[in-house]
């Protein structure tokens, strides 16, 4: 059907009821540990930072100019580029942040972005990604199973393989959590 689109988020909160609040306590408390991030980048960000409702000074980055000017419309700075060449200077950002973007990414692509993340991050700065995870066992969470599936990102992945894709290993927290009310599993990383 051509002209019928659902409203940006809709067809999200229906899908994934509760992951908002869930992202939100999230990026608070992963921007509230640490040294204060000036400046953060938002990586995949789409239409709407998540991370500039947490935070003053952020710059959204999409692949799509459509989605940045509709970003912009909302006050967020954004650049139209591929996260897997970041268009920014090495230590660029005190911080930077990437959720739900790797699952739309093929491995080489995906660890390309997570490179270029590190990269464009002051040396120690702070590092966050959250992606989609396959559930496991699928059977204990049927829904949700269903709907990574049928999830547009065509590479959804267990938890070990979204672990494999982070440079440096021993540098990485990450926690498996349910974010959202239909048992959606998620993988939170953070790079101290």
């Amino acid at each position: 059907m051509t002209g019928l689109a659902a409203p940006p988020g809709i067809i999200e909160r229906m899908l994934a009821p509760g992951a908002d609040a869930a992202l939100r306590d999230l990026l608070q408390a992963w921007l509230a540990t640490g040294p204060r991030a000036r400046t953060v980048l938002d990586v995949g960000a789409g239409a709407r930072s998540r991370v500039a409702a947490t935070r003053p000074r952020v710059v959204a980055l999409d692949m799509s100019p459509t989605l940045v000017a509709r970003g912009a419309r909302t006050g967020v700075p954004g650049v139209a580029a591929s996260a897997t060449a970041l268009p920014f200077a090495d230590a660029s950002f005190d911080a930077t942040a990437s959720l739900g973007l790797l699952h739309h990414l093929a491995d080489a692509d995906a660890r390309a972005t997570v490179s270029e993340m590190v990269r464009v991050t002051r040396p120690r700065g702070p590092i966050a990604l959250f992606d989609s995870v396959l559930p496991e066992p699928a059977w204990r969470r049927p829904l949700a199973w269903a709907i990574r599936r049928a999830d547009r990102g065509r590479f959804v992945r267990r938890a070990d393989a979204v672990r494999a894709l982070l440079p440096d290993p021993a540098r990485w927290r990450t926690t498996r959590i349910t974010y959202a009310h239909t048992g959606l599993e998620g993988l939170w990383c953070i790079r101290a």
